[in-house]
């Protein structure tokens, strides 16, 4: 989930985004199997769219373990590289059929039917999952995590140090890496691009969500942050000077060297930035730029607080992929590769594929017919729809993936590193931004009715299937800080639920005299929300004591409009973490995101957030982890449903993917939930 700015009405923001279909999953990789390299002209412009002491802290990068090839039964070029092996994930196999492949037609051009659209090409407006699916296909940061691991090594950065202090990171940049359009990639670029992201002030960011909590991560940036209660207010020059002025990222030593100045002391400083700061090359982007006359301050290419809308719509990154086209009525997009990519930290140079054609193929049916007749290379498929491809009884029997269709594969199931989740909104507003007169969900008891009343344990087993295991806490398993032990304060129980739902009336004063409707979204094809929906509303109404709970199914745009205008009131979503550590997760629920957007404000779990962010010590910082878990769950701030596991790589509910089993390459990255295309080739 990731909201949009505010400064602008809430029926703008809903409107402006009604027919954009988002569905929540972070973007990422897959594992390399054999690629074999093609070579393209690249296009001359982007696509127009219809000083301390020092301590090292190089990581090493492991290439051990196990054989990356997808496919037993490939016919074509066979895989001999290792690979990285799967870390936080549960066992998992691949499992190919037993039909001939044949000859594959068109091997540089790979064919996806996917469901998880674009917002924008811009990563320092928007991070949502379908948005940062084709943003990290193009942009890099200066650290990642290879495929099949949540290890943070450097990518952009080739090594860094940290003071003793913990306040200062001197960032070493690899040399020779040039932007899409030809310019070098070097410390000019990293501080126009750090600097951007701050100053845009974007609230749908990872990057904003971390950068500043108070007194802010990068100095100077805790005014330009309003997740933590100040800042975003005023944006004139003196305010984007002061900033600049920070020195909160500057030079080195030299054009490669980089230097963070943090305002405090950090535990996840790398995997803040491995999370977002995508670069982009300046040139580009200051070639496009408008200077500003709303009165808001600026830096040359950079406008405070104000979108971008040519890079909205344009890229251009240090990537493997570039933009050739996006279509943003049937959300179709085209990628070429780019041809001088410089290969990742493995060296595998450009992408087999000179074409990837991302097709937005709404219906499930569609997308199953299109993967049995080749149609298509891979496509999202709902655990409800994998029976079209693995035997059911073989699954819910014994948790054996058979397959039943010929030339296709399935790899996993793989545990996710992801939370689904029942969303409350504290403050619920009009769609003309006033604050609504009744608001049932800052009320405790009417939370508590509301989580009561759903069967998790059953959720798991009949909507999803058994492909993910009921949740206790805010953290999956694969992160840092999970405590399986952790107690929550809700359980299914009808008798509880009628109890709390009799305090709740008499607190927010419905009756049957006095009916009130509240709303539970989830999006469409998301098949255990509307089970969760469902549940609830039928549990709840058949109580009649005046309230009613309807189940309100909506296109992703529109429910993540309807969050970010404040007028969601119930909601099911899910939220993955690319990484292993745990402060996307304890930023996000705990200060920014929901604070921000649903009005839930716990001044002792905002501190705790920040308090555990700048904590070096490991023992103390798991302690104060569990406590933030702990209020949280006291609270019954929100209903943690499920941690879904998946066929492929995953995303969106569960929704995982299938592959013809002449596709290559892929292996599961636990904290990744879209398809890394760089690392797949067909043969």
């Amino acid at each position: 989930m990731r909201p949009v700015r505010s400064g602008v009405s809430r029926a703008v923001i809903v409107g402006a985004i009604v027919v954009i279909v988002i569905i929540i999953a972070a973007g990422g990789y897959a594992l390399l199997g054999t690629k074999t390299t093609t070579t393209t002209t690249p296009p001359t412009s982007s696509t127009q769219v219809t000083s301390s002491t020092q301590q090292s802290t190089t990581p090493a990068i492991s290439t051990s373990s196990s054989s990356s090839s997808l496919s037993s039964s490939n016919t074509g070029t066979s895989s001999s590289q290792s690979s990285t092996s799967s870390i936080g994930s549960t066992s998992s196999s691949t499992t190919s059929s037993t039909g001939s492949t044949g000859t594959v037609a068109n091997p540089t051009k790979f064919v996806y039917d996917y469901v998880n659209t674009p917002t924008s090409m811009d990563p320092d407006q928007w991070t949502d999952g379908g948005s940062n699916f084709i943003q990290g296909q193009i942009y890099e940061t200066l650290f990642g995590t290879l495929p099949g691991s949540t290890t943070v090594v450097p990518w952009l950065a080739s090594n860094y140090t940290v003071s003793t202090d913990g306040l200062t990171y001197t960032v070493n940049l690899r040399q020779g890496i040039k932007f899409q359009d030809g310019t070098l990639f070097n410390a000019t670029a990293v501080i126009f691009n750090i600097q951007r992201t701050v100053l845009k002030d974007s609230s749908t960011t990872y990057d904003e969500w971390v950068f500043g909590a108070s007194p802010g991560l990068i100095n100077g940036s805790y005014f330009f942050s309003h997740h933590f209660g100040v800042g975003g207010a005023n944006y004139n020059q003196s305010a984007v000077d002061a900033f600049i002025s920070s020195n909160g990222v500057v030079m080195g030593a030299n054009p490669y060297q980089v230097i963070f100045h943090l305002g405090y002391k950090s535990a996840a400083f790398i995997s803040d930035i491995a999370l977002g700061g995508q670069m982009i090359s300046p040139s580009f982007v200051i070639s496009h730029w408008t200077q500003p006359t709303d009165g808001h301050g600026f830096i040359t290419g950079i406008t405070a607080g104000d979108v971008d809308p040519y890079m909205s719509n344009h890229t251009m990154g240090t990537g493997p992929f570039q933009l050739k086209s996006w279509d943003t009525s049937t959300q179709n997009i085209v990628l070429n590769n780019y041809p001088s990519y410089w290969g990742s930290p493995r060296n595998t140079g450009p992408s087999n594929f000179t074409e990837v054609d991302l097709n937005f193929v709404q219906s499930d049916t569609a997308r199953v017919l299109d993967l049995k007749s080749a149609t298509a290379d891979a496509a999202d498929i709902p655990p409800s729809d994998y029976f079209a491809f693995i035997d059911k009884n073989a699954w819910l029997d014994s948790n054996q993936i058979n397959l039943t269709t010929p030339g296709i594969i399935a790899d996993g199931p793989h545990a996710e590193n992801s939370i689904i989740w029942i969303g409350f909104n504290f403050v619920i507003h009009n769609t003309d931004g006033t604050v609504a007169s009744f608001q049932p969900l800052a009320d405790r008891a009417f939370r508590v009715a509301a989580a009561d009343a759903v069967n998790i344990t059953d959720i798991v087993a009949s909507a999803a299937f058994g492909f993910g295991a009921p949740a206790n806490e805010m953290l999956p398993p694969g992160t840092v800080g999970h405590n399986d032990s952790l107690p929550t304060f809700w359980n299914y129980n009808l008798a509880d639920v009628q109890g709390n739902l009799t305090q709740a009336a008499s607190d927010l004063g419905f009756n049957k005299s006095n009916p009130k409707t509240v709303a539970i979204a989830y999006g469409i094809g998301d098949t255990t929300g509307q089970a969760a929906a469902t549940e609830m509303a039928t549990n709840i109404n058949n109580m009649n004591l005046g309230i009613t709970v309807q189940p309100t199914p909506l296109p992703g745009s529109l429910l993540i409009g309807q969050l970010v205008g404040g007028t969601i009131q119930m909601y099911v979503l899910e939220y993955p973490n690319p990484i292993s550590d745990p402060n996307q997760y304890l930023t996000a629920f705990g200060v920014s995101q929901e604070a921000a957007f649903q009005g839930y404000n716990n001044s002792q779990i905002k501190s705790l957030v920040i308090q555990q962010s700048s904590e070096l010590n490991a023992t103390l910082r798991l302690q104060e982890v569990n406590q933030i878990n702990y209020l949280m769950n006291k609270d019954v701030f929100e209903v943690w449903l499920y941690y879904p596991s998946t066929l492929g790589e995953g995303g969106n509910g569960g929704v995982g993917q299938l592959f013809r089993s002449y596709v290559h390459g892929f292996q599961f990255n636990p904290g990744r939930a879209n398809l890394g295309l760089y690392w797949l080739w067909k043969g």
